[in-house]
């Protein structure tokens, strides 16, 4: 045949007896027939420029055989001889993954992710247990959704034997129809959470970080509490290892509420006495009840289900025996025998050598039991078929609403499938494939160094804003030839890369369009933002630095001191004017409080039930419980501390002049609980009469002078307010101006 040796893939394929089919002199495809089993030889050919698509129904040409698909005849040179082509050498994974990953991973649908882990140097089952199978296939764009899912699932049930107890130590989940099992309550509550995760991708992330019925505990977690958490991986959660399994029941008719599913969890049983000697391993997956365990009254006494296939268990290492049936996944599983298809002209078709009678596979017969399929949920066929109308729309994209009338389904299916697929990128309300950018992958490696960089420089915090004004100054030719050019539209693509695919293994928070920022510190309001620059400063800062910093990352200052909710929260207190110290730092409890309540209780016994704030000497505030960076007490501090917790303290509280005064003004007085003194009003009378303030009428101005004097106000305070303070109380008559007024004691 004259065309083959011109042609390196004919050559290639050849050599590695792979059976070929070439159509493109009639304007058709190059085919290579073969399954997942070939994916490492078209990563050689690859490699060699010949970039091969996968078609697992095939085509006409093949007659509907799965077949790798070259569509365009590449340009050949053919004035000189070739000369005499060496065959790459075929992968074997073999030679550096561990036995112990190759046996876990020995099937032929594992071929593409053994090949990709080798690339990415995870060679060994414990570092492929620390990273998470399904955004690694999604990085890498490994499988179909469907195929994906059912590759995922596999991979998670054969994982977690390898830890497992034996089965009188298990905890097992009943719900009405299913089973799930752990170690632990938190561990069969994961099974539990991994597999409405599948049903539900979208309403379970809308769980994460979420309290029980808006008031709880948190029930899945985006950060780890602790070292013994149990972890889904699927979106990425955590559940406390300390979960009881009372809770885990109650936490999961919650779950299954929220996500409207009927399935719910009725019962958890503890670990049981083995009936048997003979242990076996047993799958931490979702198993089916049996028909007579529905009807048991005491789930309690119910003894875990039988499996009704074979567990995953691994005789390491060892290569699986070629003499045993295949077995099937999901939809990845292609028949052993295929059929038989009408043989094309002889010029087309290059049929290999025959393969030796014991390397072939075992021929299926109508009496074999082949494993039952992992269940693949529909939304994995719509998902793909949503990629393909989102990827037709090019880089104009499409709207939810017209990919929701094209695929004629609900529009909930239509927002599951698109958050299923890593590949639809949702920017400005327009739906845009990966494929449609221009530079895709230079770009999101551009995305990834900026904000690297501005999380380092923020302590774990880029803005929105901030986030723009970077990527317009160095990524302005992707911005413009991807019509991008606006702070939503870039705010949108970081936040595909690294909140629903994990770009390289980064996950960050993204919230409210606005914030972005590491999960250890994790920003959903600007207050989150204010109390992580506060931790930064040890929790004493001036009021200027943090206004200089939110503009440095972008975040608007108007109003700060109504952002940090000084007025109704205590978490910023004042310590000096502009100056705060954090409730965090001073670390309130019972023991603080009972210090800080004999102080005050020494306090009023030594002068009297009501004090000029002014008044109390240094010394005393040694009485209270120490600051963090052992600071000096402070009146402000004090009174700041009393607005917030006068009901902790017996009620001690403080009387200002005016309402309207500025928090970091120092109140009047401090009284006790059993002092008549409320008002400004009843502290101006109290002085008068203390200090024996004998003359009962004053201008407004001389009234004032006697009040700084005595310590009450300071300054300017209440300057031309006189009237203001002082009115609608019976004892002080003010003449129509406001300039005199007589006090009546």
């Amino acid at each position: 045949m004259e065309g083959v040796a011109a042609d390196p893939v004919l050559v290639y394929a050849d050599q590695n007896g792979i059976a070929w089919i070439d159509k493109r002199h009639q304007n058709g495809c190059l085919w290579l027939i073969g399954d997942m089993s070939i994916y490492p030889h078209t990563i050689k050919l690859h490699q060699m420029g010949y970039d091969f698509k996968y078609a697992k129904g095939g085509a006409k040409a093949t007659d509907g055989r799965p077949g790798w698909y070259l569509q365009k005849k590449p340009q050949l040179v053919v004035e000189s001889p070739l000369q005499p082509m060496e065959a790459p050498k075929a992968v074997n994974p073999e030679n550096s993954i561990s036995p112990e990953l190759f046996a876990l991973l020995a099937e032929d649908e594992y071929a593409p992710l053994l090949e990709c882990l080798l690339q990415q140097g995870i060679t060994t089952v414990e570092q492929f247990e620390k990273i998470n199978p399904w955004a690694f296939m999604n990085r890498y764009g490994l499988y179909s959704i469907g195929q994906r899912q059912a590759i995922y699932k596999q991979i998670i049930s054969r994982l977690k034997p390898i830890k497992q107890s034996a089965p009188e130590q298990l905890y097992i989940l009943q719900t009405k129809a299913t089973s799930y099992q752990g170690n632990s309550p938190a561990e069969s509550f994961a099974a539990f959470c991994e597999n409405i995760a599948q049903k539900y991708p979208l309403k379970i992330r809308s769980l994460l970080d979420m309290p029980y019925n808006g008031k709880g505990s948190i029930v899945l977690s985006r950060t780890p509490s602790s070292s013994d958490c149990a972890k889904l991986m699927n979106p990425v959660a955590y559940i406390t290892g300390s979960l009881t399994a009372q809770a885990a029941v109650v936490y999961g008719q919650w779950i299954c509420k929220m996500c409207n599913e009927p399935d719910c969890p009725v019962s958890m049983s503890e670990p049981q006495k083995a009936q048997s000697a003979v242990q076996q391993p047993i799958a931490n997956t979702v198993q089916p009840k049996l028909e007579s365990e529905q009807h048991q009254n005491a789930p309690k006494e119910t003894k875990p289900p039988q499996q009704t296939e074979p567990s995953q268990h691994f005789e390491l290492p060892k290569r699986p025996d070629v003499s045993a049936p295949p077995k099937q996944l999901g939809t990845l599983s292609q028949p052993t025998t295929p059929r038989s298809p009408e043989v094309p002209k002889q010029s087309d078709v290059s049929v290999p050598p025959q393969q030796p009678e014991a390397a072939s596979q075992p021929e299926i017969t109508p009496t074999s039991q082949p494993e039952a399929k992992t269940f693949v949920p529909a939304n994995a066929f719509l998902t793909e078929r949503a990629e393909k109308i989102v990827l037709a729309a090019d880089i104009d994209g499409i709207s939810m609403e017209n990919l929701y009338s094209q695929l004629r389904t609900t529009m909930i299916a239509t927002k599951q499938a698109v958050a299923d697929s890593p590949r639809i990128v949702s920017v400005a309300g327009k739906l845009i494939h990966e494929d449609a950018f221009v530079d895709w992958e230079d770009g999101a490696n551009q995305m990834e160094k900026i904000l690297d960089k501005l999380l380092a420089k923020n302590n774990g915090y880029v803005s929105a804003a901030q986030l723009y004004e970077y990527v317009h100054a160095d990524m302005q030719m992707f911005l413009n030839d991807n019509n991008m050019d606006d702070t939503r539209a870039v705010y949108d693509l970081a936040q595909h890369l690294f909140e629903k695919v994990d770009y390289h293994g980064k996950h960050l928070v993204f919230q409210s369009k606005t914030h972005i920022s590491r999960g250890e510190t994790a920003v959903t309001t600007n207050l989150d933002i204010m109390r992580n620059f506060a931790r930064e400063q040890g929790g004493f800062f001036v009021e200027d630095e943090l206004e200089e910093y939110l503009k440095s990352v972008g975040i608007k200052t108007n109003g700060m001191r109504t952002q940090m909710q000084i007025y109704s929260k205590p978490t910023f207190l004042f310590y000096a004017p502009r100056t705060f110290i954090t409730a965090e730092s001073i670390g309130f409890d019972d023991a603080w409080f009972a210090t800080a309540q004999k102080a005050l209780d020494n306090l009023f016994a030594d002068m009297g039930v009501h004090v000029v704030l002014r008044d109390i000497q240094p010394w005393w505030y040694t009485q209270l419980p120490a600051l963090p960076g052992n600071r000096n007490w402070t009146p402000l501090l004090l009174q700041s501390i009393l607005m917030h917790f006068s009901k902790k303290l017996k009620g001690t509280h403080t009387i200002c002049a005016m309402n309207t005064q500025a928090l970091d003004t120092l109140h009047a007085m401090i009284v006790s609980n059993t002092s008549e003194i409320s008002t400004f009003a009843d502290a101006v009378v109290a002085f008068l009469v203390d200090d024996q303030v004998e003359q009962r009428r004053f201008e407004a101005e001389e009234l004032r002078q006697l009040l700084v004097q005595r310590g009450m106000i300071a300054g300017n305070e209440l300057i031309w307010n006189m009237p203001k303070a002082l009115a609608k109380d019976g004892r002080f008559a003010w003449d129509a101006d406001g300039k005199y007024v007589a006090v009546k004691v």
